[in-house]
């Protein structure tokens, strides 16, 4: 329970008083407030120009299970991300925690997200996959994050959801 409140927390809505800025992405214009921006030290692999990040819903899919990580720097810079919930088991919760730790931070202000693949198929069809291999990992108090490369092959780069 305590990845879902840190991803609901990281993801909240936008605070109409704080320095927001105006984004013209391919999910359309949106607002992010500058103060939920996410830092990250070490920048994302291939994305070298793209630093803060905000952790939205998808515009106009609120209900999904999907999140936004779009880029402050670069409006053309976005992933579709997968939350690690307990319970889904698809990465072994105590690798996420580990790896935290190693960066100090502590297990209850942990979140996980993973990059989703989209593949259009020749019959038209959409599939889903995530990069279990390299998750980003969030500090929420300090609104940081990492993309994290576990150092063994024990995870599939493209597990289909």
């Amino acid at each position: 329970m305590i990845l879902e409140t840190n991803i609901m927390a990281a993801s909240q809505p936008l605070d109409e008083q704080a320095n927001s800025v105006e984004l013209n992405t391919r999910f359309g214009q949106l607002t992010l407030d500058r103060s939920k921006a996410i830092s990250m030290n070490a920048k994302m692999l291939g994305f070298s120009d793209s630093s803060h990040f905000g952790l939205i819903d998808i515009p106009g899919n609120a209900q999904l299970p999907y999140k936004l990580w779009q880029s402050y720097d670069n409006e053309n810079v976005s992933f579709i991300v997968y939350p690690y919930m307990t319970g889904n088991e698809i990465v072994d919760f105590q690798e996420i925690q580990d790896a935290a730790i190693q960066h100090g931070v502590t297990p209850e202000d942990v979140a996980a997200v993973f990059v989703v693949k989209i593949d259009k198929h020749e019959d038209g069809k959409l599939s889903l996959s995530v990069n279990l291999q390299a998750p980003i990992i969030i500090d929420t108090a300090k609104q940081t994050a990492w993309q994290h490369v576990f150092p063994h092959n024990k995870y599939p780069v493209d597990f289909a959801l």
